[in-house]
């Protein structure tokens, strides 16, 4: 939650995009099992490195960002704990 309130965007604003409540919709909306936080955590994440250029293709809808948060968490390639190895090494201040 912390990251989330320091996160500097794409577009120059700073703050998640969306509060919890309001992933945990789409989250439930999509049917997506994994923890709500990660999700919460991913999908903002998602938001603020990308909204430049989802805007730019005129993508920019709440499903798409839902699809990337999953796509990210889910990521089979991945070491586990990619989103907490995402904050530590690229993210963390």
């Amino acid at each position: 939650m912390r990251w989330d309130a320091d996160i500097e965007n794409a577009d120059g604003t700073h703050g998640g995009h969306w509060k919890m409540e309001q992933t945990e919709q789409v989250r439930e909306k999509h049917s997506v099992d994994c923890d709500p936080v990660m999700f919460y955590a991913a999908m903002n994440m998602m938001s603020s490195d990308y909204c430049k250029a989802v805007e730019k293709a005129n993508a920019g809808s709440v499903e798409l960002y839902a699809c990337m948060a999953k796509a990210f968490l889910d990521d089979k390639d991945a070491m586990p704990h990619k989103l907490e190895r995402y904050y530590h090494y690229i993210a963390e201040k």
